[in-house]
């Protein structure tokens, strides 16, 4: 096809492409003719400027550009005949190859059947030793660098240790089937709830604390409605 035909071809709405003439503009590469068209949208930010020219044919048969994932095909299967008749627009490359190159499509499943990883052998699981469970876990050396504790439950229990202050030693600290760190150390008081009279056990350190003075919310909502009424009524 001639770059005048070319010109007429990309009429409409690709009216102010510029088409070099057929001598200098025009190339062969792997096959396919290529023509020189600097100012198309797809190569305005390239330093590429041809232009397929199969695809050329078929924006000037649909009278708009093509997207870039749009394939144009060859029926006959020679790239050369860039005829209208010769050519068939699919909407992807996978389209493409799955309606009309089924070969290629049994050429890579046969490939992939008992085709191995790419990275097997290449990178091994690294292990680690919990500081809180002592428990031993395994991942990849880079996820591991970065996990100080095998479980979130871990994380969470050491974060609430460093937040109390209290700082344990790994032959103190928490470990299945170990007896609690505070076992023994607290006193429980026998104390009567302050709303229902119910006698009930409370640490020694929350009933100091000014905690621990009711049995459940119950008691505690229904104190809190009588010392409210007995406020509005002026105390009496």
């Amino acid at each position: 096809m001639c770059c005048g035909l070319l010109a007429i071809a990309v009429g409409l709405k690709c009216n102010n492409l510029i088409i070099m003439n057929s001598k200098n503009g025009r190339i062969k590469r792997s096959g396919y003719w290529y023509i020189l068209t600097p100012n198309h949208p797809s190569k305005i930010n390239s330093k590429q400027k041809y232009v397929a020219e199969h695809r050329l044919v078929m924006e000037k048969h649909l009278s708009r550009f093509l997207k870039p994932v749009e394939v144009v095909h060859h029926i006959n299967h020679d790239p050369t005949d860039n005829r209208i008749e010769n050519l068939e627009l699919c909407e992807s490359p996978g389209t493409h190859i799955q309606d009309y190159h089924p070969e290629v499509m049994i050429k890579l499943r046969k490939a992939a059947i008992g085709r191995e990883p790419y990275n097997k052998g290449k990178r091994t699981y690294a292990s680690k030793e919990c500081p809180l469970c002592f428990e031993v876990f395994e991942g990849w050396p880079s996820v591991i660098a970065k996990k100080k504790y095998c479980t979130r439950k871990c994380a969470n229990e050491a974060d609430r240790i460093m937040k109390t202050g209290i700082h344990l030693s790994p032959e103190t600290e928490f470990k299945k089937g170990a007896v609690p760190w505070n076992a023994g150390k607290g006193k429980w008081l026998d104390v009567n709830c302050l709303s229902c009279k119910k006698p009930m056990e409370v640490r020694e350190c929350r009933y100091k604390a000014g905690r621990g003075r009711y049995c459940s919310k119950a008691c505690l909502y229904e104190r809190k409605q009588d010392t409210k009424i007995f406020h509005n009524k002026g105390g009496e």
